[in-house]
């Protein structure tokens, strides 16, 4: 790929605000906790769905907000642009959706409902 076919992203979702999103995504404490508490009690293996690749530096900070340490689970990091913005973190039989996508497939379940 040649650096003017190269996509760039918007300011919003560049993977350096990846802790940003997470601060507003995962403001609730007893979700956090609750998380913390499921990987705590399954093997420590974390895959991570975002919309572009994550640094290391971002798997950190977001292991860091479920209290974990990077070199204490195995992180593997699904790039999915379809998730528009956000996140989705899936380990042993648990799935949490925090992505834009998944946001608004909620609302339009909603509406038909």
């Amino acid at each position: 790929m040649n650096k003017s076919s190269k996509q760039t992203l918007p300011d919003d979702i560049r993977p350096s605000k990846v802790e940003a999103q997470l601060v507003v995504l995962l403001d609730d404490k007893a979700f956090r906790e609750r998380v913390a508490d499921l990987m705590a009690r399954h093997e420590a293996a974390v895959e991570i769905g975002s919309p572009y690749p994550l640094s290391r530096a971002d798997e950190e900070a977001i292991l860091h907000t479920f209290g974990m340490q990077h070199d204490s689970v195995k992180v593997v990091n699904t790039v999915d642009p379809g998730l528009l913005m956000g996140l989705t973190i899936k380990f042993h039989d648990y799935y949490f959706d925090l992505s834009l996508k998944g946001r608004l497939n909620q609302v339009f379940e909603s509406l038909q409902a």
